[in-house]
């Protein structure tokens, strides 16, 4: 059993300082090795959209990614706008299942459509995701569906490698 020396708070988390020194190093590196992890899913996530937009609608973007140059069609402001509601996750995977089959039935700015709500998706922290029961890691594999529906997963993959 470990004693509990202090509480310090960084932002939003709570840490917890140890008696053994050894298990507050371990501690801190776990911690910081999670936040790589993320910002490199997060960075993936990106670069996959910005090629995906290259690849299938043949637009060069930048980073950040901007797919609407600046302007949101209306359609998927109401869809973001949805995805921030207070539904949570329910109102998240009702979405996604919506963009996925408008995606199998090749409707005209499907694709559009999923990359835009995708990369709303990623620009939200962690947090707020998995307040929603949602995760980058989840944004990772709608992504790779819908490259899969496109016929460029391999090229996705190559990415997240």
């Amino acid at each position: 059993m470990y004693n509990i020396l202090e509480k310090v708070f960084f932002g939003d988390t709570l840490v917890l300082k140890f008696r053994n020194i050894q298990f507050w190093n371990d501690l801190i590196i776990g911690g910081v090795k999670y936040m790589y992890e993320q910002d490199y899913i997060i960075r993936m996530n990106n670069e996959v959209i910005r090629t995906m937009v290259k690849l299938l609608l043949n637009k060069d973007i930048g980073v950040p990614v901007d797919i609407s140059e600046g302007v949101i069609k209306s359609e998927n402001k109401k869809m973001l706008e949805a995805a921030n509601g207070q539904s949570g996750i329910d109102n998240i995977k009702k979405l996604e299942e919506e963009i996925l089959t408008l995606v199998d039935a090749n409707k005209e700015g499907a694709l559009e459509k999923a990359l835009v709500f995708y990369r709303y998706l990623n620009e939200l922290p962690e947090d707020a995701l998995l307040s929603k029961n949602y995760s980058h890691e989840k944004i990772k594999k709608g992504l790779k569906i819908i490259a899969e529906r496109y016929g460029i997963l391999n090229v996705i993959d190559l990415i997240y490698r």
